[in-house]
């Protein structure tokens, strides 16, 4: 269990080991950094050790496509600091961006996640051309669409494109909001 601003939770797995747990209570994490909701600018409100002044833009792109931060000698994604700042949770893991862009920290772009939901917001990578379609030995396509960790696949149909909009009609109800038909 970790404790947090007073709050008791349980450390949540990441890869081997645990996430991390939040670095500060919430007050104080907002006393330290800034955000600007409207560009997703996460900014220093105080100076501290081998940073810039105040103002200054916290964090810097990563090869895996999110801002990252070294703070409290734990390297921290940008968007779980932010979301921690203006709604209290921490989240890590658990955010979504909601247009794929790990860069882009725009409030309207985060939103709060389940993995799996997370994961179901991905562009797809079908041959086909379409997420959720794959060719069939005959010839046709068919729509294909995991669930819970079962796959259901859709009748075979004449084109890929046919075959696709039976996966969005699944995707859009299996998914709800986090539907992703690219």
């Amino acid at each position: 269990m970790t404790e947090n601003a007073g709050v008791t939770q349980p450390a949540r797995k990441r890869g081997r080991g645990f996430e991390l747990p939040a670095p500060l209570p919430v007050e104080e994490m907002r006393r330290i950094f800034g955000y600007e909701p409207d560009t997703g600018r996460l900014f220093w409100n105080v100076t501290r050790r081998g940073v810039g002044p105040v103002g200054t833009t916290a964090g810097s792109p990563q090869p895996n496509g999110y801002m990252s931060i070294m703070f409290e000698r734990q390297r921290y994604q940008v968007h779980v600091i932010i979301w921690y700042i203006v709604e209290g949770e921490w989240l890590p893991g658990r955010i979504d961006h909601e247009d794929l862009n790990g860069m882009n920290n725009r409030w309207r772009n985060l939103r709060k996640a389940t993995s799996q939901q997370n994961g179901w917001n991905v562009k797809g990578r079908a041959k086909s051309g379409y997420k959720g379609v794959y060719p069939t030995p005959n010839g046709k396509f068919t729509a294909r669409i995991k669930v819970n960790g079962k796959i259901i696949n859709y009748p075979s149909r004449v084109t890929a494109e046919e075959a696709w909009h039976d996966y969005c009609a699944a995707a859009r109800h299996h998914f709800g909001e986090f539907a992703r038909f690219d």
